[in-house]
Parts: C-alpha cells; sequence; structure tokens
C-alpha cells in the first residue's frame, strides 16, 4: 500500500511540476516580446522609502499625483508621521519623474526660484544629487525643506518636527534614501 501512494503523490508533483516549467516558459516569452515596453518605464512610486527603511516613521497617505508640466511621466506622494521621545515630525516626500534631464531641471529651477526667500535659512545636504534645502523655526517647531534634482527624477522632502536638531537630520536621511534609488538606475 506504500508504494502505491507514493506512485500517486510522485505522479502528482511530477505533473505540478510540469505545469509550473510550462507557466514560466510562457511568461517569459511574452516579457522577451515586450521588452522595450516594460523595462524602459520606472513609476516614480519606485523612488519611494518602503516600510523596511523607515524606521520609526509611519505612512499615513500615499497618492500618485499628476503635475501640468513639460516632460512630466508620474508622480508619488507619501505623509508620513514618527513620535519619538518628546519629538513628534510629520513628512511629505514628493516625487516626479520627467522624460528627460532637461525638463526635471526646468521644473527644479522653477521651484527653487519660488522656495527662496529672507524667512529661511539654507542648509547643505550631504548628497549627490543638486539640492536646495532650508529651514525655519516657529513656535519651537521647525520645518526643514528639500528640493533636490538628479538625472530626470526631481523629489521634494518636507519636514516639520518639534526638535530642531533632529528635523534637519531626519531631512538629509530621507533625502539620501532617494538619491541613492535614482543612483541604482545607472
Amino acid at each position: 500500500m506504500f508504494n502505491k501512494n507514493f506512485i500517486i503523490i510522485a505522479i502528482f508533483l511530477i505533473v505540478l511540476l510540469a505545469g509550473c516549467v510550462s507557466y514560466v516558459f510562457d511568461n517569459n516569452d511574452t516579457n522577451e516580446n515586450n521588452t522595450n515596453e516594460t523595462e524602459n518605464k520606472i513609476n516614480a512610486t519606485f523612488f519611494l522609502p518602503r516600510f523596511f527603511e523607515l524606521g520609526s516613521w509611519k505612512i499615513t497617505d500615499m497618492s500618485e499625483p499628476v503635475i501640468n508640466e513639460d516632460g512630466f511621466v508620474s508622480g508619488a506622494r507619501t505623509r508620513m508621521n514618527m513620535v519619538e521621545g518628546y519629538g513628534r515630525y510629520v513628512s511629505r516626500i514628493e516625487i516626479y519623474e520627467f522624460n528627460t534631464t532637461q525638463s526635471a531641471n526646468g521644473y527644479y529651477n522653477k521651484i527653487v526660484f519660488s522656495k527662496r526667500n529672507n524667512d529661511t535659512q539654507e542648509i547643505t545636504l550631504s548628497i549627490s544629487a543638486e539640492c536646495y534645502a532650508n529651514y525655519m523655526e516657529v513656535n519651537n517647531l521647525e520645518r526643514a525643506n528639500a528640493y533636490c534634482v538628479k538625472k530626470n527624477i526631481f523629489f521634494q522632502v518636507e519636514i516639520t518636527g518639534d526638535n530642531t536638531v533632529y528635523a534637519r537630520e531626519r531631512l538629509s536621511a530621507l533625502a539620501h534614501q532617494i538619491d541613492l534609488k535614482v543612483d541604482a538606475l545607472g
């Protein structure tokens, strides 16, 4: 009896394996025919931090905004919050993919021109993307902002928190995560 059950299970596994192999080969043929359509498209959501990269941050909202700009391809936005000790922080990240580096740089220049003013202090971020970053303190709250461009990707990170030192550090860390993802594309 053991031999009969063993043979039935073995036949079942062989049929199951044959079905899986057939499915893989069928899908590989389809993907090879559509290589140009799928490999060159990256949605802006790819650049958002993932839950395992966030540490204490909790995502409260995600969306895919559309902006009316020349060369705009896709957009991604997330809002997050963090409570750490006595500090509370709220963050917003927006990422826009453009079809050319020139379109992304044009949008970046427009945004930076509109954000420069005398009420904020500029800060420097240690990342490889070109960035304009600033902060302001009002009523024991700090708002730190980074507006960056790299290749055909524009991204902005804004953090508001009640601990002035850590808001800037968290801004730099989140901007750095996005910068590394843009680098990874080559």
